[in-house]
């Protein structure tokens, strides 16, 4: 009897087909699963070259139910065109839902007019939970394989990683300073971002001070001025600061300072050397362009500017806009320019690498997570750990999912259920007709 396409066939529990089967052609699989609680089996198949798929991965049953007896058989019928070619054909068992790591495929040559036997043994095994590493997709409970840990969401946010050290398997801002292909670097001259990430989720920009723009000597009658280097305020502006006067010396263009001695008349703008001095200079108000402590009247140069004080002090700077070369604080959430602030990790909840409020260095805000949950105990869900803003991460009570057990894949608990596996089986908890466990 041929049959028309799409022919499918019951054999014992689960029936399965290929459009435009010619006759008879095709696939007689035995799934064999014995010791493995499975109440449901993913059926699947690829034609020559492992390349045209033959089936779409199909679960029979389509839902979750009581726990398959094995082995199961099931009938797949295939075009006549493929006899004489290698077809591969695969199963995966499933369990309340959530994929065993219990996979088998198998290849056979298909012959015309003839059900081929293929015998498919699944091995015992579960999948890995979230954070643990994997290779592929295929290994994890979530189905999500990211950064090389099974992961519970595919992690597509800005600087996020599945890998972060103590987070993993959680999307997690990857530590400020991090380097990150989706942060492109732009050029320090433009002081946008330089490649990095911030430690929130976001691309950082130059910090404070990093020079954006080199020194020169101006040109023509005013060759003994000194415009100094610019340099970045860690918003996003390259501030240049006001030209030096040299005079009465000559400005050193290889060098890019003011000269401070001279042997003839002609190395000073006055023209007049006296024992190897041009003479008194004006040295440099607060505020204006300096290349060292010699060309300000304060001593000190700090961030291309002379400033009121050395301004070494961590998430200090000389150079903000609003206040050119008084030693003031950068603006919170932006990266310290003195490097003293530094990222101890989500983790701790300790400082993020960046600037708070008046100078000191931020903690972790209050809501980050600092520990992800788990599920502990089968119906135990131990509960995702929060900074609290002051650098402590607080505990969490474990919550007891009973009747139910707790999900691997969201780690919360189940709220009904469609098989025993869902149910606290632990405490003799079963799966009702009515989808409660009880």
């Amino acid at each position: 009897m041929r049959r028309g396409p799409c022919a499918a066939v019951w054999v014992a529990s689960f029936w399965l087909c290929a459009c435009h089967a010619d006759g008879k052609t095709g696939l007689f699989a035995t799934v064999r699963f014995g010791g493995l609680a499975i109440d449901q089996i993913e059926l699947g198949g690829v034609g020559p070259a492992a390349s045209a798929p033959l089936v779409s991965p199909t679960l029979r049953p389509a839902q979750p139910g009581p726990a398959l007896a094995s082995p199961q058989t099931v009938v797949i019928y295939l075009p006549d065109a493929l006899a004489g070619t290698a077809v591969t054909s695969s199963a995966t068992g499933l369990a309340g839902g959530l994929r065993l790591d219990a996979t088998a495929a198998a290849t056979v040559t298909v012959s015309r007019g003839q059900l081929v036997a293929v015998d498919l043994a699944l091995a015992a095994g579960v999948l890995k939970p979230n954070g643990q590493t994997c290779a592929g997709d295929a290994e994890c409970t979530s189905t999500l394989c990211v950064d090389g840990v099974c992961c519970a969401s595919t992690c597509g946010g800005l600087c996020q990683a599945c890998n972060v050290k103590g987070m993993e398997g959680s999307c997690t801002p990857v530590p400020a300073g991090t380097a990150s292909p989706s942060c492109a670097q732009q050029p320090a001259a433009s002081c946008g971002f330089d490649g990095t990430c911030d430690g929130n989720g976001g691309c950082r920009r130059y910090p404070s001070g990093v020079a954006c723009g080199a020194g020169q000597c101006t040109a023509g009658s005013a060759a003994n001025a000194l415009v100094g280097t610019s340099a970045c305020d860690g918003q996003g502006a390259c501030v240049t600061p006001a030209a030096i006067a040299c005079a009465p010396y000559l400005c050193d263009a290889i060098a890019l300072r003011c000269t401070t001695s001279c042997v003839t008349g002609t190395d000073c703008a006055s023209g007049t050397c006296l024992s190897g001095s041009c003479g008194p200079r004006q040295k440099t108000a607060n505020g204006l362009g300096c290349a060292t402590g010699d060309d300000c009247l304060s001593t000190f140069c700090q961030d291309g500017v002379c400033c009121d004080s050395a301004c070494t002090a961590g998430c200090m700077s000389c150079n903000q806009p609003a206040a050119l070369g008084t030693c003031t604080h950068v603006p919170a959430g932006k990266i310290d320019p003195r490097g003293v602030c530094q990222d101890q990790g989500i983790t701790s909840c300790g400082t993020n690498g960046l600037c708070g409020d008046n100078g000191a260095c931020a903690l972790y805000p209050a809501g980050a997570t600092c520990a992800p949950g788990a599920c502990s105990g089968g119906h135990f869900v131990r509960s995702t750990k929060q900074c609290d803003g002051n650098g402590a991460c607080l505990a969490a009570p474990d919550i007891d999912c009973d009747p139910y057990r707790c999900d691997p894949t969201t780690t919360a608990c189940y709220g009904s259920c469609t098989s025993n596996s869902q149910c606290a089986m632990g405490l003799n908890r079963s799966c009702s007709s009515t989808g409660m466990c009880q």
